[in-house]
């Protein structure tokens, strides 16, 4: 697709770039739309926690526990928004945001969705990798007001400690890549130079 991967990055960050999201959020879909759209260097945590333990994270929340889990993606996330230079992280669906990554200078995204999304986006994923849900293993919910049941709380803690809420109902990846863009302030067309990533205020 014409125009779809750069080279170059369009656009340059002053600091880490963060999306964050619950299960079924479609995040890493999400960020290798915006990726492409801006040439950013990508990094992708979930897929970090996996190489690391070498199993899945559904089955390290299993062999584990969620505890073990969620500490690994704490550990990852803090060692990538450390590593140089800034690049866009897509944190692990259903991730606890670490309070500790509060010390590292940050834009803190979070893509929400309706829990009938969440739903659709959870059968989709466990169709393709039936292990790849933490908390899911055997299977997806089926009712979005039981999954939200399961989710309200973590959406409130996303929501409290963000710098931005993007809602992203009914959009498709790339349509979410375009709403991270406006949101930000991004130029990509004919733009001479790179765009900055405003610094966000609390």
């Amino acid at each position: 697709m014409d125009g779809y991967y750069e080279p170059h990055a369009r656009v340059a960050l002053e600091q880490p770039l963060v999306l964050c999201g619950l299960l079924g959020a479609g995040l890493a879909q999400a960020g290798l739309a915006l990726a492409g759209l801006t040439g950013l260097p990508l990094r992708l945590v979930g897929r970090s926690v996996e190489h690391v333990a070498g199993r899945s994270r559904a089955r390290i929340a299993v062999e584990d526990g969620l505890d073990s889990l969620h500490e690994r993606e704490t550990e990852q996330l803090e060692r990538a928004l450390r590593q140089g230079p800034p690049a866009l992280l897509v944190a692990p669906e259903g991730a606890h945001l670490p309070a500790r990554a509060a010390a590292v200078a940050a834009t803190w995204i979070y893509l929400a969705r309706p829990a009938d999304e969440l739903v659709e986006g959870l059968h989709r994923q466990h169709s393709t990798d039936r292990g790849s849900i933490p908390g899911f293993v055997i299977g997806p919910p089926v009712d979005p007001a039981d999954l939200w049941q399961r989710v309200a709380g973590q959406d409130r803690d996303y929501r409290e400690r963000v710098d931005r809420v993007i809602d992203c109902a009914g959009a498709h990846a790339h349509g979410v890549a375009r709403l991270l863009i406006e949101a930000l302030g991004w130029t990509l067309a004919g733009a001479s130079r790179p765009g900055r990533a405003p610094r966000p205020s609390r």
